[in-house]
């Protein structure tokens, strides 16, 4: 996965018998000049952005739009890893310059957007990658702070509670 073409456009390439296709371009918005796709998964389903927004497509190609929680002033949003279960990591931005403020997010395969930050709000956080276990989402992610360099840890979700792994499942 990748991008492709004048002005970038988000593409998708396969591999057979060792000779490489020319780029399936993704699914665009008509308000959408660029966009890129940045984790793809085994079957073939991506994740990037489109213009500002966070998108997912299908292995078929159908677009899904991942739209910015509400309420914390997020202007754009890109998707950076899908794995085989459908769970992809997200990564939203309260700016367009390249050292916004940025909170990483799960999006479970069930469409619920799980929060993955505990820590300090003047902290920036970007989910990296992700990988599945039996009951679990494993994320990898990269943290930095005004006055802390840059520190990178891996973090899990109980993807049934939507929990991190070793929490309470909250009580309602």
């Amino acid at each position: 996965v990748g991008f492709a073409g004048g002005p970038s456009r988000p593409a998708r390439w396969t591999v057979t018998g060792g000779t490489p296709s020319g780029p399936t371009f993704l699914a665009m918005l008509t308000d959408e000049v660029t966009g890129e796709a940045l984790g793809v998964n085994d079957a073939g389903a991506a994740v990037g952005r489109a213009g500002p927004r966070a998108a997912m497509w299908s292995a078929t190609g159908a677009r899904t739009s991942v739209p910015a929680p509400p309420g914390r002033g997020f202007v754009r949003g890109e998707g950076r890893d899908i794995n085989n279960a459908g769970h992809a990591v997200f990564v939203f931005f309260d700016a367009t310059h390249e050292f916004a403020a940025a909170r990483g997010y799960v999006r479970l395969a069930s469409g619920q957007l799980v929060d993955r930050d505990t820590i300090p709000p003047q902290r920036l956080t970007e989910q990296n990658g992700t990988s599945t276990l039996e009951r679990s989402c494993a994320i990898a992610s990269t943290e930095r702070s005004p006055r802390r360099p840059v520190s990178t840890r891996s973090r899990s979700t109980d993807v049934r509670s939507s929990c991190p792994i070793g929490c309470a499942p909250r009580r309602r």
